[in-house]
């Protein structure tokens, strides 16, 4: 039965929701915009296996995970538009 239950899991969950989900994002935004998310596969599979498996995840691990979702945040926030008064002053 357990084993029924993991391949719904990787159907339903990871291929249908999963990969649906990516390809609508893709088709509406650019790849350099969607892309960086991807990085946040590992922080979901460690968070999953915390609330459905019971597996307490090691500080390290939460420790790498909240630098990975800063980053992720940090890499996919739109620039701020430069003026060309902004510009001149530092000397572009």
């Amino acid at each position: 039965m357990s084993s029924l239950l993991g391949l719904l899991y990787i159907v339903i969950i990871a291929t249908l929701i999963g990969y649906g989900l990516w390809n609508t994002l893709l088709s509406r935004h650019p790849s350099n915009v969607v892309a960086p998310f991807a990085m946040l596969v590992p922080v979901t599979g460690v968070l999953s296996s915390w609330m459905f498996l019971g597996e307490v995840p090691h500080v390290v691990e939460l420790v790498a995970g909240a630098l990975v979702v800063g980053g992720v945040l940090y890499g996919s926030r739109v620039p701020r538009p430069t003026t060309r008064a902004a510009m001149s002053r530092i000397g572009r």
